[in-house]
């Protein structure tokens, strides 16, 4: 019997995320076929590679033995480059102009310096989807900032309202913005994105910035505030409409 076709084979996903938001969302695309290349930099390797759980008696190991980290990349390829030098320039260039995907989650300010810059790499193949996922946006005051979701789930307004009303807020326990809401949001994006290619050979200019994806799970209070002018308060568990 043939091996059914996964729906993402022949794609190629030039994959310069690391940690968790991007990783994760690129993954969800390995997963089903395509073939997506990490890069990374051999001088300053992706931080999650050494976060625990390790591998029992093989911590000495930790760039390959992180639990986060193979649990975020599995099904993807690697490649390390200084990606300072000039010389690895020329192999990320070659590699985006034949890929189909590119995804990078750098500031604004270190996206910059390595040239990473849709505008340019479309003007030669204008097919190609490429997805920034910046904290706080690719303009405005706060564009340099950089972050994580430990960060940016109390910046966007998370935090405020998680816990109990006599108590601070407790937040969401863990990097909510990273392992889910931005990550989910930006693999259903890429999905869009290449469905419209397949239909209009036009790629597309994707930024995913990690605040705005916070805020997207705000609308009722967002709403409340800009209609009735309330705050949402912490509640614990209870919910107006059900307990």
């Amino acid at each position: 019997m043939e091996k059914a076709r996964l729906p993402f084979e022949g794609i190629r996903v030039c994959d310069f995320s690391w940690f968790a938001a991007g990783p994760v969302a690129t993954k969800c695309l390995a997963d089903h076929g395509a073939e997506v290349i990490k890069m990374e930099s051999a001088t300053h390797p992706d931080g999650i590679r050494i976060a625990s759980p390790l591998t029992v008696g093989k911590e000495e190991e930790s760039l390959n033995v992180g639990g986060w980290f193979n649990n975020m990349n599995s099904s993807k390829l690697c490649l390390g480059l200084n990606l300072a030098n000039p010389r690895s320039k020329e192999v990320y260039d070659k590699l985006i102009y034949s890929s189909d995907v590119v995804v990078e989650n750098f500031s604004p300010q270190m996206k910059d310096r390595l040239g990473l810059d849709y505008e340019k790499y479309a003007k030669e193949k204008p097919d190609l989807i490429w997805a920034d996922q910046p904290m706080q946006g690719l303009i405005g005051p706060h564009r340099n900032r950089a972050g994580f979701g430990a960060t940016i789930t109390p910046s966007g307004g998370l935090s405020y309202v998680s816990g109990f009303p006599d108590r601070p807020p407790v937040g969401t326990g863990t990097n909510y913005t990273d392992y889910v809401i931005n990550s989910g949001q930006l693999a259903f994006a890429l999905i869009g994105a290449l469905r419209r290619r397949k239909k209009t050979g036009r790629g597309m200019h994707i930024v995913m910035a990690q605040i705005a994806s916070a805020a997207t799970i705000l609308e009722t209070a967002i709403l409340d505030y800009t209609v009735n002018g309330r705050i949402k308060e912490r509640a614990a568990n209870r919910l107006p409409h059900a307990a």
